[in-house]
């Protein structure tokens, strides 16, 4: 297999078109622990350690430190813990798998280039250590450390997070007790993270991200940058509780329903606004630390947190029982719902859920509608007029016996057992006397509505584990009927589509309007909704097409569309569009087909990936997402956007237009960027942002050359003055017919200011000066190797320090540097691929 084609196959890989191979590692003692952590270093593959259930004395850390890693990056390792004796299976009990350790050893998971996460396990006087080292050279993407049910008692976590964001879900640290290796923070703490800024490399600090977990009896040292530079920890539905300040902190916090006394911050970090629902109210929890009957933690949680909430608690117990989330790691057993069951398919009367959402209704407070309709599966429910829900409500179709949930990581191979049928009309719609509550919609099945969910009224909704459109079960299953929109997210906010668990994805198809519709109502509400881990536009295969009209189409702001399968859509898979759209984010999304030129891909768009249009401005697109084979452009920003979109950090390529187009169709030329940009005068799209000019690049052998990092690209920008702009530089097999490129691979990202001395060329030429408030400056990137080869297309994009961004830039094929040791004429034309 060539260099090329071998790329080629693991990009594939990334996008999400075919499975993942992962080299995977049984262990029962601290020896074979050991032994499996150094192959995964060297394997050069994504490596999953299967940890048996057991308690392992530790007297030496256990140690992962891949040392090839800035020639191969490593790959994604993920160590869990609760297995049976032969690896087939895991359990979810707390403790079953622990380490223990007298003498302070602990797991270290030292790196830069690899994600890394750890689930279902113990430690015991053992602390773990993550950490991509400091000064290291860090890829053009910021990397994860992440913890899920992580027990740490009398001992520490401790990060160091220069190339990565930290997540931590669902994990309990008490009694903490200071690492001797961490010199930084003076006294004892349970949990301990520094967030880094390499501003050679990123345009942001790392974050952490901590979602349901407890910090009990143990300081909570946040440590970052001076003013100016600091991280961001995002706090939610998290317990913090030692005596005085539980918190302290030189990272940012944003804070939201959590419990705290206080936080000491330093070195200028703030509370960022919008904190709020957080308690000092004691938690009372118990000897396990489960909120106890009467504490102010139950139910005091938010569904709205980034990536949807965890299915499981820290206990392996469901997630959500009551009206809402508790705080902290463990879910309290405390229901206090009126539960209405449903028992026949009538449209009304008793035992009907017209009936039972009656009752709901009729009772103040939160409750819960089960079903429990005897026969086979699926059974449908016609509906005689919209389900009104006019008090808080979980429609909870996975109590339907027969019911199956979806456990597929691409496609959907749930079985939903209740069906509603309309004729037209709306499904489930929230009223106005929900003031600021939730309703839940969970494992049912729609078809045949106008609309089959309006959430008009009410805040923080749960969508999630639902069918709309498609066949039910197997290809010989009942077909649902078309509707014309899936889900409306209207006005209210806070709510959650899909969620990161893989029995919460929806599959949303056969809309003949819009899978996913998040608007205003009265020019109020379509804010702050999140979009997760669903299919849209894709059927249950995860890779066929189920067409909506439109897949998303946003009118709101500040929403999250992240991790979805969008595709096969009969116009744009998402469209953006309204003066309230804006600053929203789009991240992490397949949208399109693949962006190879062989393999399996799932359905392209009928028209643009990403479409941008009418006042849609300071919205962000990447990173992560990939966007392929869409009929039209990959992303395109219509003139009548206000403005400072930004498209940074994808992989985009191979559709039948540009990658990103601004304004008309086809390759917008360079001119003079605007100094004062008013969209309202008829200023370009993105303000017509100039794209960078290439004019070199080189695999290098010869003189001053970055660590790991070869390859040179150099060329000139010319815009106005300021910065930083970040040049992202990206690789692809081949470059379009119209000179200029798309980004299949992001290899690295620069920054550079403008000034207004004057551009003269190297080794002599005209020197160009400023005009019209123009001037041209300069850039060099150095790239590592592995991501690209002699014959690669290179190409570039700019995004201004407002957040345009431009199209493509025209392609530089990547030479290599002759007539030095290390350079090879025979593979220099690239024909040898």
């Amino acid at each position: 297999m060539t260099l090329r084609l071998m790329r080629s196959f693991l990009f594939l890989l990334l996008a999400g078109t075919l499975p993942a191979h992962a080299a995977e590692y049984c262990v029962g003692t601290p020896g074979t622990f050991q032994i499996a952590l150094d192959d995964a270093e060297l394997d050069g593959e994504d490596s999953l350690i299967k940890v048996r259930a057991g308690t392992y004395n530790l007297s030496n850390e256990l140690r992962y430190e891949p040392s090839l890693e800035y020639a191969l990056p490593a790959g994604r390792l993920t160590i869990r813990g609760g297995y049976n004796a032969d690896c087939s299976s895991y359990s979810l009990t707390p403790g079953a798998t622990t380490l223990v350790s007298s003498n302070h050893s602990s797991l270290d998971i030292i790196t830069s280039t690899g994600h890394a996460s750890v689930a279902g396990m113990s430690f015991q006087g053992s602390s773990l250590v993550m950490q991509s080292p400091i000064l290291s050279p860090c890829p053009a993407q910021r990397r994860t450390f992440a913890l899920y049910r992580v027990r740490i008692d009398q001992a520490q976590f401790d990060a160091v997070a220069w190339c990565h964001n930290v997540r931590v879900e669902n994990s309990l640290f008490t009694n903490g007790i200071r690492h001797p290796d961490n010199t930084i923070v003076p006294y004892n703490t349970a949990f301990s993270t520094y967030l880094a800024d390499d501003d050679d490399t990123y345009d942001a600090a790392s974050t952490l991200t901590m979602v349901n977990s407890t910090v009990f009896n143990g300081l909570t040292w946040l440590n970052s940058l001076d003013a100016g530079r600091q991280g961001t920890a995002i706090l939610y539905n998290s317990i913090f509780s030692v005596s005085g300040n539980d918190i302290e902190s030189r990272a940012h916090i944003f804070a939201a329903s959590s419990r705290y006394d206080g936080i000491s911050f330093i070195g200028g970090a703030l509370l960022i606004p919008g904190s709020g629902q957080n308690t000092t109210a004691n938690p009372q929890l118990d000897a396990n630390y489960v909120p106890a009957v009467g504490s102010p933690v139950i139910n005091a949680g938010t569904s709205v947190v980034p990536d949807g909430l965890p299915e499981t608690d820290h206990a392996g117990g469901a997630r959500v029982i009551g009206a809402a989330v508790d705080i902290g790691a463990l879910e309290s057993p405390v229901d206090g719902t009126g539960v209405f069951t449903v028992t026949n398919t009538n449209a009304s009367g008793a035992g009907s859920l017209a009936q039972a959402l009656a009752n709901a209704n009729a009772d103040p407070g939160f409750n819960r509608i089960r079903f429990n309709i005897p026969g086979g599966c699926p059974q449908t429910i016609a509906l005689s007029g919209s389900l009104q829900a006019q008090e808080s409500v979980n429609f909870d179709g996975w109590s339907q016996p027969g019911s199956v949930k979806n456990t597929s990581e691409s496609g959907f191979n749930a079985l939903p057992c209740v069906i509603l049928s309309g004729n037209g009309g709306i499904g489930i719609e929230t009223m106005g006397s929900l003031g600021s509550d939730p309703i839940t919609v969970r494992g049912l099945a729609f078809g045949g509505f106008d609309l089959a969910i309006s959430l008009a009224f009410g805040k923080g909704h749960a969508v999630y584990g639902n069918q709309f459109g498609g066949r039910i079960g197997s290809q010989f299953g009942p077909l649902l009927s078309a509707n014309n929109q899936a889900i409306a997210l209207i006005g209210g906010g806070l709510s959650v589509i899909g969620g990161n668990p893989a029995a919460y994805r929806n599959m949303i198809g056969g809309s003949t309007d819009v899978g996913v519709l998040i608007t205003t109502f009265l020019g109020l509400g379509g804010n702050d909704n999140s979009v997760i881990n669903n299919l849209i536009g894709i059927d249950k295969d995860g890779m066929s097409a189920l067409a909506n009209g439109t897949g998303i189409r946003i009118n709101g702001g500040f929403n999250l569309i992240r991790g979805n399968r969008i595709g096969g859509n009969l116009q744009d898979g998402i469209l953006l569009s309204g003066e309230n759209a804006r600053s929203n984010r789009i991240e992490d999304n397949r949208i399109g087909g693949g962006v190879l030129a062989f393999g399996f891909a799932s359905s392209s768009n009928g028209r643009m990936g990403v479409m941008v249009q009418s006042d849609a401005n300071n919205n962000r697109i990447g990173p992560d997402n990939v966007i392929g084979r869409n009929g039209d452009d990959g992303v395109r920003i219509m003139p009548t956007a206000r403005g400072h979109n930004t498209v940074s950090g994808n992989h985009i390529a191979r559709n039948s237009a540009l990658g990103i187009d601004l304004g008309a169709n086809g390759v917008t030329a360079n001119d003079a960027d605007p100094v004062i940009c008013d969209p309202t005068l008829g200023c370009a799209a993105n303000r017509g942002q100039n794209f960078p000019v290439l004019t070199s690049a080189e695999l290098r052998h010869s003189g001053i050359i970055p660590l790991g990092r070869p390859i040179r690209v150099q060329g000139t920008l010319r815009s106005t003055l300021g910065g930083p702009y970040r040049i992202e530089v990206f690789g692809s097999d081949g470059c379009e017919a119209n000179g200029h490129g798309e980004g299949q691979r992001l290899l690295a990202a620069t920054f550079l200011t403008i000034d207004n001395a004057p551009y003269c060329p190297p080794g002599g030429g005209i020197c160009i000066v400023c005009a019209d408030g123009n001037c041209t400056q300069p850039f060099t990137a150095w790239l590592p190797e592995v991501d690209a080869a002699v014959g690669d297309s290179i190409t570039v994009t700019v995004t201004s320090p407002a957040g345009d961004t431009s199209e493509f830039s025209a392609c530089k094929t990547l030479t290599e540097e002759q007539g030095v040791p290390g350079g090879d004429a025979i593979f220099a034309d690239g024909f040898e691929d």
